[in-house]
């Protein structure tokens, strides 16, 4: 008599199988905890010790001159530093050399940045540049009127609001390789504020007016492959000061009474209201949020420094008991510098770091790897939490 043994035979492709599902069930584990998990893990941190950690960085690294004025404006360049002044543009990268100058008058200095292009003009005069980090001049507009305005998308694309001959205002856009793709003319009205988005293909401007003898705002938007307005808001009677588009497309206007976002087609999405607060600084170039700091309207150094998402909707805040000298804000990261200190919070207002401010700077300019850089008298230095 004999057994009938049946013999089952292992596939090592079963094997094979088991493992790689193994493996990527970790790393799914991984990407989960890394997503959920960020903030504590503090990444921002193990990248900078990997990027200034390297050797070569000596005592100078980070360290920023340029002739010191009242006048003078300031913008992240990448890692480092742009300086308008009067005399014109002087960019500096992290290690303090300049990668970019550029000569010329500008009796009111302004600035400002989007990816790797930096724009100098001279507010209410008749010139502006455009410069790439590490490519040179990348555009020169004049105007025998005066620049009202200039605004840079996160790709470089740009908007011009100025008045031109014959028109009361020009509003230009390029792209993001500095072509001009749009141009629209305004006879009748100013519009003396103005914002493109990522690509170039949707602008705003603000347009001031009056109705019935009393002053009167409005919102314009523009599709830039059409020639007519796409939409228009009617803001009432209320002060506009700044306008920006969001990563997500939206409309953000800093009003004299409340920050308001706004679709492409008029619709406000949310208002973070000021309730009778005076706004004192604000900076709307933080990833998917602004800062906002506004203070009673009697004197006093009480301040309350707000973030919000681009709903409006309030993220957290911090009361303090000095007056803001500047805000700034980048990636997740808000500084709020006062004449004690210099303190970086998450976007939800949650002390992230704080130093003091030891040289008396007046402005600091946040990055978005959690770096800053504080400004004094005629000099910048980066500061690396």
């Amino acid at each position: 008599m004999s057994d009938n043994v049946t013999k089952v035979r292992f596939d090592r492709t079963d094997g094979k199988r088991i493992r790689v599902f193994w493996i990527v069930l970790v790393l799914v584990i991984l990407i989960v905890g890394l997503i959920l998990f960020a903030e504590q893990l503090n990444l921002d941190a193990l990248g900078r010790r990997i990027t200034y950690g390297l050797s070569g960085r000596g005592e100078d690294y980070g360290v920023f001159t340029f002739d010191a004025h009242s006048s003078n404006r300031f913008a992240a360049y990448g890692d480092g530093l742009a300086v308008a002044s009067a005399g014109g543009l002087k960019a500096m990268d992290a290690d303090g050399r300049t990668d970019q100058s550029v000569a010329c008058s500008l009796a009111n200095p302004a600035v400002c940045a989007g990816g790797d292009v930096t724009v100098c003009y001279d507010l209410g005069g008749g010139s502006l540049t455009a410069v790439r980090r590490h490519g040179g001049t990348v555009l020169e507009y004049e105007t025998e009127g005066g620049i009202f305005d200039a605004d840079v998308a996160s790709d470089g694309a740009i908007a011009v609001s100025a008045a031109e001959s014959g028109y009361k205002t020009v509003l230009r856009v390029y792209d993001g390789g500095q072509k001009e793709i749009y141009r629209w003319f305004s006879s009748s009205r100013f519009l003396p504020v103005c914002a493109v988005s990522r690509g170039g293909d949707w602008l705003a401007a603000v347009s001031l007016g009056e109705d019935g003898g009393e002053f009167a705002a409005s919102l314009l938007v523009f599709r830039t492959g059409d020639q007519d307005v796409y939409r228009t808001v009617d803001l009432g009677d209320q002060l506009v000061y700044d306008a920006a588009f969001s990563e997500n497309g939206r409309i953000c206007l800093v009003c004299e009474d409340a920050m308001r976002t706004f679709t492409v087609d008029g619709r406000e999405e949310g208002a973070m209201e000021l309730s009778g607060r005076a706004l004192t600084d604000y900076d709307l170039s933080g990833d998917g949020f602004s800062v906002a700091a506004v203070s009673p309207m009697q004197a006093g150094s009480l301040s309350t420094v707000i973030t919000f998402d681009r709903s409006g909707q309030e993220l957290g805040s911090a009361e303090l008991d000095e007056e803001v000298l500047d805000v700034s804000a980048a990636g997740k990261y808000a500084a709020v510098l006062t004449g004690q200190a210099l303190t970086i919070y998450r976007r939800d207002m949650t002390e992230y770091c704080r130093m003091d401010n030891n040289i008396l700077a007046t402005r600091v300019l946040q990055h978005a790897d959690g770096t800053a850089i504080l400004i004094a008298g005629n000099s910048g230095r980066l500061l690396i939490p």
